[in-house]
């Protein structure tokens, strides 16, 4: 009687404690369900609208974060470069191609859990595309590294190794159906140079 009482408890406690690290995981992990893949970068269309599946409503909810709605525009996540790579602090970074299309774009680099990277005080730890300078008709480049270079800069910045995110958000942008990215050019990210 007292086994079958220890062994209830353990297939209890393995139940309870096992399904809170699933459903915690689950809503704090990287693993996102809907992408839509063009190149390096990764959209989420369904985050913001009523389509949106109920993990990413719960991660949502669970960040404090509020999405763009479809009406807004979207976000664009990139953790690797156009290698396959891991975005890697320390290392430069070349962005560079066509300009996104909308009436306004930003870009900054984030941790895993999406909060925005804060390089230091007088740093561009955010660039919109009003704040650049472009190279042609639609040519974009835009360095990411730790330390200052010529032209567009995005610093990132961290005092030990590790991975970031880089987010690209289009504002008041034509495309607004999943049908409509697919056609989209986006920026190629290109490693250039690693310290250490």
């Amino acid at each position: 009687m007292l086994k079958n009482l220890g062994l209830i408890g353990l297939a209890l406690a393995i139940a309870l404690g096992g399904g809170s690290w699933l459903t915690f995981r689950s809503v704090s992990g990287n693993e996102r369900f809907g992408g839509l893949q063009i190149g390096s970068w990764t959209a989420f269309p369904d985050t913001g609208t009523p389509n949106a599946d109920p993990y990413e409503k719960a991660r949502l909810a669970r960040n404090g974060t509020l999405p763009l709605g479809a009406a807004e525009g979207i976000r664009f996540y990139a953790d690797r470069d156009s290698d396959g790579r891991a975005l890697q602090f320390g290392c430069e970074y070349v962005v560079s191609g066509v300009s996104p299309v909308g009436r306004l774009w930003t870009l900054y680099a984030s941790s895993r859990d999406e909060m925005p990277l804060n390089a230091g005080e007088y740093l561009p730890s955010v660039l919109h595309s009003r704040d650049i300078v472009l190279f042609g008709p639609d040519d974009l480049v835009i360095t990411v590294a730790p330390s200052a270079r010529a032209g567009n800069w995005l610093a990132v910045k961290s005092a030990g190794p590790g991975n970031y995110h880089l987010v690209l958000s289009l504002y008041d942008t034509p495309v607004g159906t999943n049908a409509g990215l697919v056609d989209m050019k986006f920026p190629e990210i290109k490693r250039s140079e690693c310290n250490g």
